[in-house]
């Protein structure tokens, strides 16, 4: 009976310690609602849209900074701090959370991705 309960026990430890690493890990998604609180507060962050150019000047979100997908993880581990809050903006919301992965594993601790990109983006823009 001791050795189920301690094998139980073992188990649940395990769980609990390796959904916390996982979780650490992941990527925070946010919807347009959240980005625009975040935004009215003034919360100090980086907005980068990783739409190409001709994109980027048709539209974006007030305040981003355009950094073309095929070189915006080079750049921003250049030009943004890994201890910065980086909001990354793409067409749809895929390559914006494949960037903001691969930032995560190198050391970016406050990282999110705009869920639905632009696409899903009902605030203002500028050109």
């Amino acid at each position: 009976m001791r050795g189920k309960i301690l094998a139980s026990s073992i188990v649940v430890i395990m769980t609990i310690f390796f959904a916390g690493i996982a979780q650490s890990s992941e990527v925070k998604e946010i919807n347009s609602g959240e980005l625009q609180e975040m935004m009215n507060k003034e919360t100090k962050m980086t907005i980068v849209d990783i739409r190409a150019s001709g994109a980027f000047n048709k539209g974006h979100i007030p305040g981003a900074v355009n950094m073309p997908y095929f070189n915006a993880e080079e750049q921003t581990q250049k030009e943004l701090g890994s201890d910065e809050t980086i909001v990354l903006v793409c067409y749809g919301g895929v390559m914006s959370l494949d960037l903001a992965k691969v930032l995560k594993k190198n050391g970016y601790t406050d990282v999110y991705s705009l869920s639905g990109g632009m696409g899903g983006w009902n605030g203002a823009t500028v050109k």
